[in-house]
């Protein structure tokens, strides 16, 4: 597993020792379209500066988002959306896992903020990877889509879309989409468009698409940086 699979296991067990399996653990939902228009969704400064969180197995994560201007269209219709959320996941591991020695890798994304009757996601696109990432299989590329939430105004809570649900949309032809199984993962490849996405999470219950135990969190805030 390598790891962006790590992390997405580690979003999907909620940072909580839930025993899910590998089988769940590995399972993975990415989109083909971004949720919303990212040129009527403008970043949210709220998310900007540092945040912490560490499990049960000695894992921390430090996810760090600031604001960038690339300068380019980051749309591939070329709509003029400059200013994107850059968001770097920092993962360090001292456990047993490294033989006691510790080891840190990082993962960059793009993130734009959709906001939809008073629930707020989080679309991110995978940008780049340090050397330590695991290249053995391309599962670091994609986008995927987060539900977030703050406690206050220094703690933020992550859901990870279900695999399990999202595969059950799809065979139900709620929801346009492919799936890949293998042994120890089912993997879904969402193909509706934006505005098939927002109408599909307007009329399903959150805790379907989103449910408690893809939970992560609470992030802890360690810094905040404005967006001057």
């Amino acid at each position: 597993m390598n790891n962006y699979r790590k992390f997405i296991r580690f979003i999907s067990i909620g940072f909580l020792g839930i025993g899910l399996g590998v089988s769940a653990g590995c399972s993975d939902v990415t989109t083909e379209h971004l949720l919303g228009d990212p040129a009527a969704n403008p970043p949210d400064p709220a998310l900007f500066g540092t945040w912490y969180l560490a499990d049960e197995d000695d894992t921390i994560a430090i996810l760090r988002m600031r604001p960038i201007d690339t300068g380019v269209s980051l749309l591939e219709d070329g709509a003029e959306v400059t200013t994107v959320t850059e968001a770097t996941l920092f993962l360090l591991n001292t456990g047993e896992e490294n033989g006691g020695s510790t080891s840190v890798s990082w993962m960059k994304h793009h993130v734009f903020t959709t906001e939809q009757l008073g629930a707020s996601y989080l679309n991110t696109t995978f940008v780049a990877a340090g050397p330590e990432a695991d290249d053995s299989d391309d599962g670091m590329e994609g986008t995927r889509i987060f539900r977030y939430e703050w406690i206050n105004d220094e703690q933020l809570m992550l859901w990870s879309m279900s695999a399990d649900n999202m595969v059950d949309a799809i065979e139900t032809r709620q929801i346009e989409g492919e799936v890949t199984r293998s042994r120890f993962s089912k993997d879904v490849h969402l193909t509706a468009s934006s505005e098939e996405l927002l109408l599909f999470l307007a009329k399903s219950p959150p805790e379907e698409v989103f449910p408690e135990n893809s939970k992560a969190g609470p992030f802890q805030r360690l810094i905040q940086v404005t967006d001057d």
